[in-house]
């Protein structure tokens, strides 16, 4: 009895990501079943944004630059971005996702300590947990793992006094690891064999356990 109690605790502590990752595995399921049946290739979605030009790449590092300085949902960025222009996509988001960083980052230094800590009560929750030295470590930690509608880590390293380019770092290397699982299960929606799928899924669940390892010792979302 004491053991299921304490696997109801921790499933209820995490349900935001457990949420979260049936409904990105739900959706990944629903566009596999459509790219499948329809035999959508990526060179058929390329060819339709070939008149696009440079225009397309450029518009997607707008809208994700957008969508990450509102509360408006940007998960799926990364996903479209290598559908439709593969590693260049991908690079146009991560620009996007850091360019917006960096805004969040001097918006929180512009607004200041007491109206951060007003405004967004659970930062200072996050603040604490960023003391005692391994900053680059924490923040990465913090960017990788909390689920939330803002920058929570840019605004943590304007509250807490951080350097920019500590920050800058952290949001860089912060950014790679989920966008990476995300890359891999995109891929997937082109694979061609089960040799393919058996490849891209070993990956994605080696990467998988990864980051659930790391989660259990960020220990950035326990009380």
């Amino acid at each position: 009895m004491g053991k299921l109690k304490k696997l109801a605790g921790k499933l209820k502590r995490n349900k935001r990501y457990i949420f979260l990752f049936i409904a990105i595995a739900l959706l990944y399921i629903l566009l596999l079943i459509l790219f499948k049946y329809y035999n959508i290739k990526q060179e058929d979605i390329r060819s339709l944004l070939e008149p696009l030009g440079a225009f397309g790449i450029i518009g997607l590092y707008v809208v994700q630059v957008i969508f990450a300085l509102t509360p408006l949902p940007d998960g799926v960025m990364p996903i479209i971005a290598t559908i439709t222009y593969g590693w260049q996509g991908f690079i146009a988001i991560y620009l996007g996702m850091l360019t917006a960083a960096v805004i969040h980052y001097f918006i929180a230094i512009k607004l200041g300590k007491a109206f951060i800590e007003k405004r967004y009560p659970k930062i200072k929750y996050y603040a604490e947990k960023v003391k005692g030295g391994n900053e680059i470590i924490k923040l990465i930690y913090i960017r990788v793992f909390s689920i939330v509608s803002f920058d929570v880590d840019a605004y943590v390293a304007g509250f807490s006094g951080i350097n920019f380019k500590t920050y800058l770092l952290a949001t860089a290397l912060g950014l790679l690891p989920t966008n990476a699982l995300l890359i891999l299960a995109s891929s997937g929606l082109f694979a061609e064999s089960y040799l393919d799928y058996l490849n891209i899924g070993f990956w994605f669940i080696i990467s998988l356990s990864v980051l659930a390892f790391w989660y259990k010792q960020s220990k950035i979302n326990n009380n």
